[in-house]
């Protein structure tokens, strides 16, 4: 029977070690809080469910998946990064 001994932490990698958030992603808005809180959560209640986490990454997934076959290929990731980069200025993606 599984218990919570064996559920993976929330940031957790693949071994289910903790991961700290890395730094550079403060940067791009896509820390929990500030402009990513704002636009995940949509019923403004001031918090974010796991459904609006939900419908947030689906969404992102459509976008960067263009030929809509359910994958992202290497190619839909690099259009998806240099569509970031053109964004935020350059600044973005790597």
């Amino acid at each position: 029977m599984a218990g919570p001994a064996d559920t993976p932490a929330p940031m957790a990698g693949p071994d289910a070690a903790p991961r700290p958030m890395r730094a550079r992603h403060a940067g791009l808005g896509m820390g929990f809080g500030g402009r990513w809180f704002d636009r995940v959560d949509t019923d403004h209640d001031g918090r974010v469910s796991l459904a609006e986490v939900d419908r947030a990454a689906l969404a992102m997934f459509d976008r960067l998946d263009a030929n809509h076959d359910g994958t992202i290929s290497p190619d839909e990731r690099a259009a998806g990064r240099q569509g970031l980069r053109q964004r935020m200025g350059g600044r973005g993606g790597q």
